[in-house]
């Protein structure tokens, strides 16, 4: 049986401390922080009672909301389908205002509907590849301030959200692939470790090379060479203490 070993290799000149970096838990509680903000800021400046910031599906049928402000209150998470809303209008226009009951068009959606919203604006999102990755909508059930003035207050805003949610849409891919990979990592029935060549020990390995190595997962990580549990040669019949050089 061999043992299959992944090497994290880092040049000196690309050696980092990788504790200054915040976990991605971190990230995106800062992240949504810094959404809660954005909608609070516009709801307060143009005195409306909602603003609702969207992300968009992959495939654009469904939208789910990052954060709604309404009247100092937030809510998250609410997803529904953006197809029979204002949504799909707003992406498919750049720019859209409806000036009486606008809470008819939520077809699907209690949340809004319970609201009785007479007026919605509402303002794509657009990643740095062009695609329309979510949108921001004002919602009120008295008169909105000049559209114009809707628009550049939205605008001067628009750019750091696009980065932000395309930021927010890749952490999410990530640990997609991330997830898949950890499931055939623990799952395979190679034993596998993971050597960081750094600071010379195993940071990680699978539930098999616990049985193949016959080591606890303790004795495991006090491992500091790899040739240590390496047979003499690799299947190629290249010796061990040349391949690890």
């Amino acid at each position: 049986k061999y043992i299959l070993t992944i090497n994290k290799i880092l040049p000196n000149k690309e050696t980092r401390n990788f504790s200054k970096f915040l976990p991605l838990k971190n990230i995106d509680q800062h992240r949504e922080e810094l959404f809660e903000s954005f909608v609070q800021s516009i709801g307060q400046t143009l005195g409306v009672s909602g603003v609702m910031l969207n992300q968009l599906s992959s495939s654009g049928q469904f939208a789910k909301v990052k954060v709604y402000w309404e009247s100092g209150q937030i809510y998250r998470d609410i997803v529904f389908d953006n197809t029979i809303t204002p949504g799909s209008i707003t992406i498919e226009n750049r720019h859209i205002h409806f000036d009486h009951r606008v809470d008819k068009r939520f077809y699907d959606s209690t949340f809004f509907k319970e609201r009785q919203y007479d007026r919605y604006v509402g303002l794509p999102i657009w990643s740095s590849r062009g695609d329309c990755i979510g949108y921001l909508a004002i919602l009120d059930s008295k008169p909105l301030p000049n559209d114009e003035i809707i628009r550049s207050v939205l605008l001067s805003m628009i750019g750091q959200l696009g980065i932000e949610l395309d930021k927010d849409r890749y952490e999410a891919d990530f640990r997609a692939i991330e997830r898949k990979y950890r499931m055939v990592f623990d799952h395979t029935s190679d034993a596998i470790v993971i050597f960081d060549q750094i600071r010379k020990r195993i940071i990680h390995h699978n539930k098999r090379a616990l049985t193949v190595l016959n080591r606890s997962s303790e004795q495991i990580n006090q491992i500091q060479s790899i040739l240590s549990i390496s047979p003499d040669q690799q299947a190629d019949g290249t010796l061990s203490t040349i391949a690890y050089k």
